[in-house]
């Protein structure tokens, strides 16, 4: 399947947030999109809007985790290649691929807005 989806700049992508990934009242933080030790995630992952729902994305993870959505268009426009790989339980993974550095991690969050706000603040064992 994943060889015959196309991500168009008009897709919809939605990826798992916590709390500690908004600030500001509803402004996504770059933190986002960075790993556990606060650089860029070499290959994040999102789920393609228009394979799934956001009930969908959040089922698959621990209960209080948050969604933010982006439109491809921004990730393509800074270079980036997104992906679709499917996983086991979720057909509509998708990874990002490109130059990820904290800039890029900046812009991403300014293109992105919280879908479902989060009601963890950090990863609590999860």
């Amino acid at each position: 399947m994943g060889a015959d989806v196309k991500i168009a700049e008009n897709d919809w992508l939605y990826r798992r947030i916590l709390g500690i990934h908004i600030k500001d009242g509803d402004q996504v933080s770059s933190a986002a999109f960075k790993n556990k030790t606060k650089k860029p995630d070499p290959e994040p992952s999102v789920d393609l809007a228009r394979l799934t729902t956001p009930q969908q994305c959040l089922d698959l993870v621990p209960r209080g985790m948050g969604l933010i959505e982006l439109q491809a268009k921004i990730l393509l426009s800074l270079g980036f290649a997104i992906i679709h790989a499917p996983v086991p339980d979720n057909s509509a993974h998708c990874v990002i691929r490109g130059g990820h550095t904290m800039e890029t991690c900046r812009k991403l969050a300014e293109g992105s807005r919280v879908r479902i706000r989060p009601s963890v603040r950090q990863n609590q064992g999860m």
